[in-house]
Parts: structure tokens; sequence; C-alpha cells
């Protein structure tokens, strides 16, 4: 029988607002605390940090390294080399020192976390938030294979956000203690509701009659906001089709140069990182994600959650969020005829739009609940601490 209250180490890769960080924080607001007490290491602060600590969850800064999604200049090889052991030492002593009882990985962005549990002794779970295939377009420290099997030697047991994720990464790597949990919906369904439409677009210089299409993420290659560039110079007839691009990313200004040569820079704004997204999906009438690769997508959920049907691209995540056909429609990547088609059908259609919207919000409340998927986690960490305990009872 487990004792009453068990400390778990969540580890993180960021305190920036981002996919997998949002994931974490919506985990940590649902987590039964009567079962579980919380600490959460940060390496840097920032505002999911910040938020962390309003729910009186302990925080600590440590300055991990990241062996995905890095940038390859001197400064980080120097870093790399210089603080790695320290960092798996502080965790290690972190562990001990506060009687960890299971450390949580939140991304496979990191890595130390998972040698500091192994050195201290206690179960870890790795949450990949990625797709790992070999050949991918990234910055990585080692091969993507040797890295699928440092993470299968290091972990308890490895947690996907979509199966079509955990496919590409067994393709490779078979895994023996793996689940799929859906990522959860952050916002809540009856504030998206309540939330204006009318004043998003007024702020934004919208017409009551415009309809919008709007994408939210970085702007970078994976992304791929380019080719929904090249779609909306196909869709010039449609007088009342706008557009926002909300977010930042290394492709601005080629973004704002396509804009201008397509002769749709009065049709569309690029708009900054949106605190509020709740107000920004209230006020679009379709979403679009034309990504080349998604482990997940979280924005496709909270549009649905909005009522709002989308287009996006075939690809992991958004295969298994999206009902094609029936919540919104799912095209082939790197298609901006394809993919301006799609667009066509749902934004001159209004009936088409409603009908998909409120069948977005039906499945997005069935399958990304997140008390119920926060759940399925501490089903997974009641598992392996039982599991623990009985292993000590043995060695007794």
């Amino acid at each position: 029988m487990l004792p009453i209250q068990r400390r778990v180490l969540f580890v993180a890769h960021s305190a920036q607002r981002g996919g997998a960080e949002y994931c974490l924080d919506t985990t940590l607001r649902h987590l039964n605390r009567d079962r579980f007490e919380p600490m959460v290491v940060f390496p840097h602060d920032g505002p999911l940090a910040d938020a962390a600590r309003s729910l009186a969850i302990d925080v600590e800064i440590i300055p991990l390294r990241h062996w995905l999604y890095f940038r390859k200049d001197w400064w980080y090889w120097k870093n790399l080399m210089g603080r790695v052991m320290p960092n798996i030492g502080r965790l290690t002593k972190l562990i001990r020192d506060r009687q960890i009882d299971l450390v949580y990985t939140n991304t496979s962005a990191i890595f130390e976390s998972a040698l500091a549990a192994r050195r201290a002794g206690v179960p870890h779970v790795w949450h990949v938030h990625e797709i790992l295939q070999p050949g991918s377009r990234m910055s990585q420290l080692l091969p993507v294979r040797w890295i699928q099997r440092l993470i299968r030697r290091y972990s308890s047991h490895v947690v996907f956000e979509s199966h079509g994720a955990r496919q590409v990464f067994e393709k490779t790597t078979p895994l023996k203690h793996v689940s799929v949990v859906y990522n959860s919906l952050r916002i809540d369904p009856a504030d998206s509701a309540a939330d204006s439409r009318e004043e998003f677009r007024k702020s934004h210089g919208f017409g009551d009659d415009d309809i919008i299409i709007g994408f939210v993420g970085q702007f970078i290659d994976r992304k791929n906001p380019l080719v929904l560039i090249e779609a909306l110079s196909q869709l010039k007839d449609i007088s009342s089709l706008r557009c926002v691009f909300a977010g930042d990313g290394p492709l601005k200004s080629a973004m704002q140069q396509q804009l201008e040569a397509h002769g749709l820079s009065d049709q569309c704004q690029i708009l900054p990182f949106q605190e509020n997204i709740v107000s920004l999906l209230q006020g679009i009438d379709v979403l679009v994600m034309p990504s080349r690769q998604e482990s997940f997508g979280l924005v496709l959920v909270e549009a649905g959650a909005a009522g709002k049907p989308v287009v996006a691209c075939r690809s992991q995540g958004p295969d298994e969020i999206v009902e094609h056909g029936v919540t919104g429609l799912l095209v082939e990547q790197d298609n901006p005829t394809e993919l301006a088609s799609a667009i066509r059908k749902i934004v001159t259609s209004g009936s088409l739009r409603e009908k998909m919207g409120a069948a977005a919000r039906v499945r997005v409340c069935k399958l990304f609940d997140p008390v119920l998927n926060t759940r399925e986690l501490e089903s997974i960490f009641e598992g392996l601490l039982t599991k623990t305990v009985a292993a000590a009872a043995v060695e007794a």
C-alpha cells in the first residue's frame, strides 16, 4: 500500500510559453495534490516558472542543457562541457535531499534528469513531445537512433502525446513500458464561448462580414506558414477573406515579403504572440495549421474548444485530433493548391463551418479533458511507485 502522498520532481526544458510547457502547466494545475507533492525544475526563470509558483509549488532553477533543438555555437559547447556533470550532480542531490519518489521529464529535448534519476535509484518517466525520426531536420547532440535507445534505457516508462509519434519512435526502437496520453485542453470551453468575437475584430480593424482564417504558432520551417501564403494567393477572388498570423520566428521577414509580392498585405496581418489565445480563437472563423510535422498540435484542440473548424496538413498529431470531414479537413503537406481548395470549401459555407465547429467542441471535450488525462498520468506514476515499494519489500 502506497503512502498517502508521494513526491514527484517534474523537469522542464523551458519556462517560456510553448506547447510542451503548456502541457506541463495543465498537468500541474490538475494534479491530485492529496496523492502527489510536486516540485519543478526549470532551466531558467520565466512565465511558466511563475505559474508554478502561483500554484504553491516549489521551483528550482538549474541551467539544464539541451541535446535537441539547440543553437550550435561555441557558447553551447562550452556550457555543455562545463555544466552537464554539475547539473546531474545537483539534480541527484536534489532528488535525495527532497526524498523524491519519482522523476518526470517533460520533453525529450533534455537528458540530465534521466541520468540523475538513475543515479538516485528512483523511477523515471520520460514524456516525449517530439517526433523522433532519423533524418529529422533539427539540431541534435547525438544521432536520433542513439537518443531513442538512451530514452529506452533510462526510462521506467515512456509517454507519447499521440499514437503517430509513438509509431515513428518504435519503427526503430521498440519499447516495453509505453503509453499514449493526449495533451489536455488548457482553456475552459465555457470561457471561450463567453469571449467577445466583436472585440477582437474591432481591435484589429476587421468588419462583421469578414471571414477570418488564423495561423497560430512559431514562424519556422516546420510550421510552414509560407505555404499558407501561397494558398491565399489562390483565394483572392473571395473578397471578404482575411488572415491573421499570430506568433514570431525567423521566417517573419520572408512572410512579409511574400505577402507584399502576392499583393496580400491589405488582407493579412502579422500579429505578435497572443497572450489571450481565447480572444483570438473566438475572433477567427477557421484555424489553419500547415505544418510539415506535428507531434500533437495543441492549438487544434483549443480551436475545437472555441467551436472553430480547422484545416491542417496531415502529420502525426493532426491526423488524430482532426476527424476529416467532420471537425475539419486534412490535406497533404506542401500542396498550396489542395490547401487553398480546402480553405475555400469551409470559408464559403457558413453552415459547414457551424456544423464542423460544433462537432469539434464535442470531440475536444471527450478526448482532451485535462482532469481525465492527468488521472492517466497519475495512474502511470502509481503503477511505478507500487512496483518500487514491492521491490523494496522483497529486498528487506
